[in-house]
């Protein structure tokens, strides 16, 4: 007899083939099209049942620019503030970003927001939902705010170590000279799945396709991508 966890796992891993596919077609077809991978280490640190701590350390590469497109080390706090529920968010970035002509940018970046999440049977669901503040070193159109918005989507497979999500990511201007407020700036979609090494390692492996509306013609980027993450 088939073990029913076992067809749960394959019918989602053909699910997500099918969006990989579907990605990849329109990312190939695309005029403007850009693929890359990013490498992320991520640490976190519970320091009570309303307190924790998250670090990362990203490196992204593009086929567009000259060795890393960006250098992006995070510092955030998590605060609960409904248990299993609500959940206030604090993030700061640091940016070392190159453009496709070899420029060289720095940024500082700020969300502040709030998550909610819902379990839904075996389907966990959360909105991530963040104003983000962008401060680019020597530019005169500091801040560059963006309201963005996450609908995630988890798959908990009942005693396997691993997890299969699907994100989507909405950026919206809020203050870009000659945008209008709450203009579409682009779409970001996640697929992936994360596997539990243990209670305090896991690996995500995970594919991105950005979708940039606002510039003309519009980009899409492919990235591939291996987070390493560490629950201390």
């Amino acid at each position: 007899m088939n073990n029913p966890k076992d067809n749960g796992f394959y019918t989602i891993r053909r699910i997500f083939c099918l969006i990989l596919g579907w990605f990849f077609f329109w990312s190939v077809a695309a005029q403007e099209s850009e693929y890359g991978f990013i490498a992320n280490v991520t640490l976190r640190k519970t320091f009570n049942p309303w307190v924790e701590l998250m670090m990362q350390q990203n490196v992204w590469w593009k086929n567009s620019t000259n060795g890393y497109e960006r250098y992006m080390p995070v510092l955030g706090f998590d605060f609960t503030l409904i248990k299993s529920r609500l959940k206030l968010n604090a993030h700061y970035y640091y940016l070392n970003q190159r453009d496709t002509k070899g420029k060289t940018y720095n940024r500082h970046r700020y969300h502040l927001g709030l998550t909610g999440y819902q379990n839904i049977g075996p389907v966990s669901a959360a909105l991530f939902s963040r104003l983000e503040s962008t401060y680019t070193i020597g530019s005169k159109d500091n801040p560059l705010d963006k309201w963005r918005n996450r609908f995630q989507f988890t798959y908990n497979i009942p005693g396997s170590r691993w997890k299969p999500y699907l994100w989507i990511d909405l950026f919206n201007f809020l203050n870009k000279k000659g945008a209008h407020c709450m203009e579409l700036d682009q779409i970001w979609y996640f697929t992936g799945v994360e596997y539990k090494i243990n209670d305090h390692n896991a690996i995500d492996l995970r594919y991105r396709f950005h979708h940039v509306i606002s510039s003309n013609p519009h980009t899409l980027t492919s990235l591939f991508c291996i987070y390493y993450k560490i629950k201390l």
